[in-house]
C-alpha cells in the first residue's frame, strides 16, 4: 500500500462509509482532477491498476510540481526552476518544460529558456505555449528582454 492516502485505501476496498468520513478531513490530492468523494474512487480504482513504480513516479512528479507552482506564484523562480527540475526528472511532460522555460525567461536565462521551450516543443510541436516561450527566448538572446 506504498505511499497511499487511507481515503484511497477505503476507494480500493470499496468502503463507501469510511471514504465519505475521511473525505472531508484529506488534503485535495493534486493528481486527482475532480475533487469529490466519486472523483477520489474513480482514481484510487485508476492507480490501482498501475505498477507500484509508476504509481510511486507520478505522485512524486506531482508533488515537485505542486512545490514548483507555489514558488512559482511567490515569484521565486530560481526554487521554483530547481522543484521542476527534479518533476522533469521522474516524468518528462511538455507543461514542465514550459513552466520551467517560463521561469528561465524571468531569471534572464536565454538559453536556458530556449533549450526548455525546444523541449516542449518536441513534446507537443504545435502547442501554442511552447512557440511562444521559443520566440521570448530567441527575443531574449538578441535584446536582451523578452517579456
Amino acid at each position: 500500500q506504498l505511499g497511499r492516502l487511507p481515503v484511497e485505501l477505503a476507494a480500493i476496498r470499496d468502503c463507501m462509509e469510511e471514504v465519505e468520513m475521511l473525505f472531508p478531513v484529506t488534503s485535495p490530492i493534486p493528481n486527482v482532477p475532480n475533487w469529490s468523494i466519486e472523483g477520489v474512487i474513480s482514481h484510487a480504482k485508476i492507480e490501482e491498476k498501475k505498477p507500484i513504480e509508476q504509481r510511486h513516479l507520478e505522485r512524486r512528479k506531482s508533488l515537485f510540481k505542486s512545490h514548483a507552482d507555489k514558488a512559482f506564484k511567490q515569484k521565486d523562480y530560481k526554487m521554483a526552476t530547481k522543484f521542476y527540475d527534479l518533476a522533469i526528472e521522474h516524468a518528462e511532460s511538455a507543461t514542465l518544460y514550459a513552466n520551467r522555460s517560463l521561469c528561465k525567461l524571468l531569471m534572464d536565462d536565454g538559453e536556458g529558456a530556449l533549450s526548455d521551450a525546444l523541449m516542449c516543443r518536441m513534446l507537443r510541436p504545435d502547442w501554442a505555449k511552447a512557440c511562444y516561450h521559443q520566440g521570448a527566448a530567441h527575443m531574449l538572446l538578441k535584446f536582451g528582454h523578452a517579456l
